[in-house]
């Protein structure tokens, strides 16, 4: 199942979304509504600033920990004298 983030004006009861989604027409959506601030973000929130990372799933990041501690033991054998 694939997460798209994107905003939408609430209008005479409908919701006018701000960008086109790449959707069959008449394909049932789950919504969650999260009011956003003057500036277009929840207040004290990043929500949104990365959209490209809506895509990562739970495996793609144990991956990148996997590769984040691998490098973390490199450079600490490197900064040891140990390479």
């Amino acid at each position: 199942m694939t997460i798209i983030t994107t905003q939408a004006i609430y209008q005479d009861g409908v919701f006018r979304l701000q960008n086109k989604l790449d959707l069959p027409e008449g394909t049932s959506v789950q919504l969650e509504v999260i009011p956003l601030s003057d500036e277009g973000f929840p207040a004290k929130s990043l929500f949104g600033a990365f959209p490209e990372l809506a895509i990562l799933t739970e495996d793609d990041l144990e991956d990148a920990k996997r590769e984040w501690e691998r490098d973390i033991e490199k450079q600490s054998h490197i900064i040891a004298g140990q390479d």
